[in-house]
């Protein structure tokens, strides 16, 4: 009998560790920022799976993105961001028989979108709660959702802008004996604003 109730105490001891080693996982709001960036994503990916191409997506994909000679030497429409219809082409070849392939540039610049602004709201805020509102507001705002899953050229420019923010931050944030910048990073940057740049250029 004792041993019974020895046993029911220790379970239940158990319970309140796993259940206090939780709360303490889920106070660490760098895990909760992480848990909010990963479901941002989430919602990319699911909306760009499940969501049906619409009329600007089908229109980009017809006129521009058949071929690389198209992408590049067709501008007759602002619709044509010249190196998302390049990156849509590129695609093509290996995700042709998915259906939302034209989606997946897009879909990858705006993870890196939210890769970077959770990286930015990290450095810059210290209070906990409003990294985490911060966060939530931007990732789940429905107009950024659909700038950075659909086939255009907007998710390239704030992912490669966002990420080069980010970048400069975290070379700010260094101490004096880091400081010295290494030429892959210049060479990052350079391109990150080469991508913003060149993901808007249409005419």
């Amino acid at each position: 009998m004792e041993s019974d109730k020895f046993g029911r105490s220790k379970k239940a001891i158990a319970r309140q560790s796993r259940f206090k080693n939780i709360l303490m996982f889920l106070k660490s709001p760098v895990i909760i920022l992480v848990i909010v960036m990963f479901l941002g994503i989430g919602v990319r990916v699911y909306k760009m799976h499940c969501t049906g191409i619409v009329a600007d997506e089908a229109w980009t994909y017809r006129d521009f993105c058949k071929d690389l000679q198209a992408a590049v030497t067709n501008f007759k429409s602002t619709n044509n961001h010249v190196l998302n219809s390049i990156l849509i082409v590129l695609t093509r070849k290996v995700l042709g028989e998915y259906e939302h392939f034209i989606r997946m540039p897009a879909l990858l610049f705006g993870g890196l979108f939210c890769i970077a602004v959770a990286n930015i709201i990290q450095k810059t805020i210290t209070s906990s709660v409003l990294k985490i509102v911060l966060l939530l507001l931007i990732l789940m705002n429905w107009f950024i959702v659909d700038l950075t899953y659909l086939a255009r050229g907007y998710a390239i420019a704030l992912g490669a802008t966002f990420a080069g923010i980010a970048v400069l931050i975290n070379l700010l944030s260094r101490t004096a004996e880091d400081a010295k910048v290494n030429w892959l990073v210049v060479i990052l940057l350079i391109a990150m604003n080469f991508l913003a740049l060149g993901s808007m250029l249409s005419r």
